[in-house]
Formats: C-alpha cells, sequence, structure tokens
C-alpha cells in the first residue's frame, strides 16, 4: 500500500515534507521517552533494593536495641545490689563481724597448723 502511494507521488508536496518530518520527530521522541523509561525502571528496581536492606537492617537495629536494654536494666539491678552490699559493709557492726571472722579464720589456721603430730 505504501509503495502504491509512492508510486502515484510524482511531485513532492510541503505537506508531504511536513508529515515525513512529523513521522521522524514522533519517532526520536518515542525512543528518548522508552530510554527515560527503561533508566527510571532500573533506578526504581535499585531504590526497591535499597528499601529491602534498609528494612531488614532497621529490624537487626531494632532487636540489637532490645537486647541492650535489657542488658541494661540487668547491669542497673546488679548496680543496685552492689551498692547495697557496699552500704551494708559500711555499718560499724558488719565490719566489726568481718574483722572478727577473719581472725576466726587465721586462728584455726594457726591452731592446726601448731597441733602437735601433724606435719
Amino acid at each position: 500500500m505504501l509503495a502504491r502511494y509512492f508510486r502515484r507521488v510524482k511531485a513532492i508536496t510541503i505537506t508531504d515534507l511536513f508529515r515525513a518530518w512529523k513521522v521522524i520527530t514522533v519517532g526520536q521522541k518515542l525512543e528518548r521517552t522508552q530510554t527515560k523509561k527503561s533508566s527510571k525502571e532500573k533506578e526504581l528496581k535499585m531504590l526497591e533494593e535499597k528499601l529491602r536492606d534498609s528494612k531488614k537492617n532497621e529490624g537487626d537495629l531494632m532487636m540489637d536495641m532490645v537486647r541492650m536494654e535489657k542488658d541494661t536494666k540487668n547491669l542497673r539491678s546488679r548496680l543496685e545490689s552492689l551498692q547495697d552490699a557496699i552500704s551494708a559493709q559500711r555499718i560499724p557492726e558488719t565490719r566489726y563481724s568481718i574483722f572478727i571472722y577473719f581472725f576466726y579464720i587465721i586462728f584455726l589456721f594457726l591452731n592446726i597448723s601448731t597441733t602437735p603430730g601433724t606435719t
């Protein structure tokens, strides 16, 4: 059909030139649009992959944060119990009982080592 059209045309008119220019221009614009579309699709895939990685990292960080909060709570309770134990040793009666217990152990050790018949 196109060949028959060109066989019929004997002289090229301005309208023929305009139609040809329009076809070429639209074709070039279509190619540019398809190129932009493919680059945007690649960029979208890359961003989706980054989003998946970010969500995974966020989950890992949340788990680490929860673990650290538990560790902090355990360490704080341990610190409180140690502070209570230290403050209990500051009472003079407690120090005196520790002092007496220490000398009792030394006395037993000396008594055992000076007992006749032991080597």
